[in-house]
């Protein structure tokens, strides 16, 4: 055989070998790593960023938040005014009714919540009993303060 012969054989077991030109396999393969690291960096450094949320967005938020807030409040100032406030149990307070009011024409800034649902609590007498209780919050910045407490009628 001749040298090119020989050139040819080496090429080839090179070629099995994953050597090609000196080079291995895994320096190819790391090559092929950064350079598709490189492509995604570019990709993900042109796409667009989310959009900043649209008021609506955010006074949705705000109502679902501001309503989470009604029912632990109705249900804190609903236990305070019970006859043995340790005994009580609540329904879940997800299924609290609530229902949220702003304020009209004569006061505007007022934000008024009613919540209702049950509780079962001692009465007098030491007896679990089962009562309906309707309770009306304002919200007044951060605050919230009861207007009007109904328990059991």
């Amino acid at each position: 055989m001749g040298s090119s012969g020989l050139d040819f054989l080496r090429n080839k077991k090179a070629i099995e070998q994953g050597k090609v030109d000196g080079y291995s396999g895994p320096i190819i393969l790391g090559g092929s790593f950064i350079i598709a690291l490189v492509v995604m960096g570019l990709y993900l450094s042109h796409s667009q960023p989310k959009p900043p949320p649209t008021p609506a967005e955010i006074a949705a938020k705000q109502e679902r938040s501001d309503e989470f807030d009604a029912r632990i409040y109705a249900k804190e100032y609903v236990k305070k005014s019970l006859k043995a406030p340790s005994t009580a149990n609540f329904q879940s307070p997800a299924n609290f009714a609530v229902q949220h009011l702003k304020g009209g024409k004569e006061n505007p800034n007022q934000d008024l919540w009613k919540v209702s649902g049950y509780v079962d609590a001692q009465n007098s007498f030491g007896a679990m009993i089962r009562n309906r209780f309707y309770i009306e919050l304002v919200k007044l910045g951060d605050k919230w303060i009861p207007v009007k407490t109904v328990v059991g009628e």
